[in-house]
């Protein structure tokens, strides 16, 4: 039994490695492409990633045979258009690929005839573009947020090839966070979270190493490793909360709005709506900060009554990660009588 599992452990080592070299010789020879800045996720400047970096391709010999190409590697259709001139704006950095003469019938650009890359006579102002028929390769509105308390927290899923996946945290932070609630239409992004902590996903993970800048539309137009690429378990799936900032209720706990010195004064502030993570409640007596604690969706403050809690009592909250703060409550009057004896 013991050499049985001893070679099970080997097989899979050496698996692990198989699949590590196969991924590696995909990232050097530049299978991996995309397609930036148009207005959805099969149209825009054609990049492929080599050297461990994305760079662009010149539209020296660039027609509408390379576009299909393209078109088919990205399982977006036909070629609309093979865009010249940088009409989707010019990249940066390296310039990969120059001359490239594809017959159309090709399944990668690489496999095309071409320089060999980096070699090349252009500028950023030559960068090569496409438009396919498809829009499919990352629907625009196929995103979602999984396991969360309501449509605009969660774990975030992307749709690709007809099916849901997950998106590594690696690089993850607000800039993409801010990305994908403005996708939602949920506003501003109020926290980045990485660990899964909205749970692990069980289909693939879609994306990885995604670094967007904050002013895309759509996630597939971020920067990332491309599709697949990646090398994540799911316990290191993204996560998101958007602002969905709701004024809380302030409600007095206390029978009397007439309370005695020595009396235990009780309010209770809360949210209409769960919050997806604890937030801090902050209590006011006549708009001055009197008390803060921690809690998720409510939280009861107590308070032992002197003649310095005679006031208009308000709350809010605020998500600590990027001091977004909600609307006040309305308030509520205390008056402090005479001492019961």
């Amino acid at each position: 039994m013991k050499d049985t599992s001893r070679t099970r452990t080997l097989r899979l080592r050496l698996n692990i490695i198989l699949v590590s070299v196969l991924r590696a010789s995909l990232l050097t020879d530049g299978a991996n492409i995309r397609l930036v800045g148009g207005s959805h996720s099969c149209s825009g400047r054609v990049e492929v990633y080599y050297n461990n970096q994305w760079g662009t391709v010149c539209d020296d010999d660039w027609d509408m045979s390379d576009a299909q190409v393209v078109c088919r590697q990205l399982r977006c259709g036909n070629a609309v258009s093979a865009h010249q001139s940088a009409s989707f704006g010019q990249g940066s950095g390296s310039i990969w690929l120059d001359n490239v003469r594809c017959s159309g019938s090709e399944s990668s650009i690489t496999q095309c005839p071409r320089n060999e890359f980096g070699s090349h006579d252009c500028s950023h102002s030559e960068d090569a573009g496409v438009t396919c028929s498809g829009t499919e390769s990352v629907c625009q509105n196929a995103i979602r947020l999984v396991n969360g308390r309501s449509n605009c927290c969660g774990r975030v899923e992307i749709q690709y090839n007809s099916q849901w996946g997950t998106v590594c945290d690696d690089f993850w932070d607000l800039k993409d966070a801010e990305v994908v609630c403005r996708q939602l239409g949920c506003g501003k992004a109020v926290s980045a979270l990485q660990d899964a902590r909205f749970g692990q996903g069980s289909e693939p993970t879609w994306l990885d190493d995604v670094q967007c800048t904050g002013t895309e539309s759509y996630i597939d137009q971020c920067l990332h490793s491309g599709f697949e690429n990646e090398d994540c378990d799911h316990h290191e799936d993204a996560g998101v909360v958007c602002s969905d900032l709701q004024t809380p209720t302030l409600t007095r706990i206390s029978p009397n709005s007439v309370v005695s010195p020595g009396e235990v004064l009780k309010f209770r502030c809360s949210t209409p709506r769960p919050t997806c993570i604890s937030v801090d409640f902050s209590l006011y007596k006549t708009g001055t900060l009197i008390k803060k604690q921690t809690a998720e969706t409510t939280t009861t403050f107590t308070l032992t009554v002197d003649g310095s809690h005679q006031g208009q009592y308000t709350c809010d909250y605020t998500y600590r990660e990027s001091n977004f703060t909600s609307s006040r409550s309305s308030s509520i009057t205390i008056t402090v009588g005479k001492m019961l004896f």
